[in-house]
């Protein structure tokens, strides 16, 4: 039986399957040299995580992801102007590089990305530029294979911008949102029936925080979730119901929010004061994702560089429909001052989340990857509250690490990781 640890028991009110016993294949990128890709397996019954491949890349990459399909892993880089595109090989175990196509340099930032983002329905990946002044959205279609084709229509958001993250929407009305650290906007692009993005639409969020970093939406497409970097913080914002014209984003546009949710202890889980709280600045707020069931919403947040602080992994209880119930825990992770602290949870279960980080800068040492076991899950759920809420019952749940493999490869590993299975 499952023993939480005491530092992180908590009460969580869900029910969620435990995944049944099998060897799971991982990729994880760099954020700096050497240029490679790493190839990992973890057992769920054993808990062994094993690098079994230092894959040579086209690039360090920043942030990868898989094609709809997995037949194609996709990175994106900030040295070099251009998108590469791998196929997948022997079962999740390799890739070999198919192409690597430049990006185009109307745009300062254009030559470098730091989110790509594949489109389910429609043989595009979208991209943003990274690094400002000013940033532009890029549309590049592949072939059905889901290897990279050709470099399509782009367009500019402001002179000052910095997109560092993108989401879609799902569902029938679909819509692209672009997270602008520089100018505190949530960007808002319809998704035209080619595939093809409409000029995007602002939306002020500095109520909410600074530099709003990464994106994520419900599965139910009726909520997005932003992570701000500067704030420390976590927001909710209601995705109302659209119209059919697609070709007008009006419609598509966040919803306000109401109140806040830190991502540091320091902090009360929850704000509806205005203007934002007090930020403490030892720490970033980094990457944001759901799981598979839509019930759990998870954040991290890394050090600043040079200090002795941890970075945190903090848990959020979603309800059916999506809306933010609680904080569950704010745990923290095993770096001192960690540049990456990007989380990803296994596909067909909430049970296991796959942790990557890197100290950053030169002779940092050597980065890592980490996997954790959320204890509990098969007992627990959500009710309505006699005012028609939600509130969380069930038993206390448990957060641990459970396995760790150090990548000694000089100091670029790791940057965000993926579940190829």
């Amino acid at each position: 039986m499952y023993l939480p640890l005491t530092s992180v028991c908590i009460v969580l009110g869900i029910l969620l399957p435990f995944t049944t016993a099998k060897l799971h294949h991982l990729f994880a990128g760099n954020l700096a040299a050497p240029t490679s890709i790493y190839a990992f397996t973890f057992d769920t019954t054993t808990h062994a995580l094993t690098l079994t491949k230092n894959i040579t890349a086209g690039a360090s990459h920043p942030w990868i992801a898989f094609s709809p399909n997995k037949r194609s892993l996709y990175g994106t880089a900030f040295d070099t102007s251009g998108l590469s595109s791998y196929t997948v090989a022997d079962g999740g175990n390799d890739l070999h590089l198919d192409v690597v196509l430049q990006t185009p340099t109307k745009c300062r930032s254009s030559d470098t990305s730091a989110y790509i983002i594949p489109h389910p329905n429609h043989d595009v990946v979208y991209t943003a530029g990274w690094g400002g002044n000013p940033a532009c959205y890029l549309v590049t279609s592949t072939h059905a294979n889901g290897t990279l084709d050709r470099v399509g229509k782009s367009g500019i958001y402001t002179n000052t911008s910095g997109i560092h993250g993108l989401a879609l929407r799902p569902g029938s009305d679909q819509f692209l949102y672009a997270a602008d650290t520089h100018t505190n906007i949530i960007w808002t692009h319809s998704i035209l029936p080619d595939g093809s993005l409409s000029a995007p639409t602002p939306k002020n969020v500095s109520w909410d925080g600074k530099a709003p970093r990464h994106l994520a939406t419900h599965p139910n497409g009726k909520w997005l979730y932003a992570v701000f970097e500067a704030g420390n913080s976590v927001s909710a914002y209601p995705l109302l119901s659209y119209s059919h014209n697609i070709t007008s984003t009006s419609n598509g546009v966040p919803g306000n929010t109401t109140r806040r949710y830190s991502i540091i202890p320091s902090l009360d889980s929850t704000s509806t004061l205005e203007p934002a709280p007090p930020l403490d600045a030892r720490w970033w707020g980094a990457e944001i994702t759901i799981s598979p069931s839509g019930k759990l919403l998870w954040v991290t947040t890394r050090a600043k560089t040079g200090s002795d602080d941890p970075g945190y992994i903090t848990a959020f209880l979603l309800s059916p429909d999506g809306e933010i119930i609680e904080r569950l825990f704010v745990q923290p992770t095993t770096t001192k001052a960690g540049v990456a602290n990007s989380v990803s949870v296994m596909p067909e279960s909430d049970e296991f989340v796959a942790l990557t980080d890197w100290k950053g800068g030169a002779g940092s040492g050597n980065g890592y990857v980490q996997v954790w076991e959320v204890g509990g899950l098969d007992d627990l759920h959500v009710e309505r509250t006699a005012e028609g809420g939600w509130k969380r019952v069930g038993e206390k749940v448990g957060m641990r690490e459970v396995a760790r493999v150090n990548v000694q490869d000089g100091g670029g590993c790791c940057a965000n990781i993926v579940w190829y299975d």
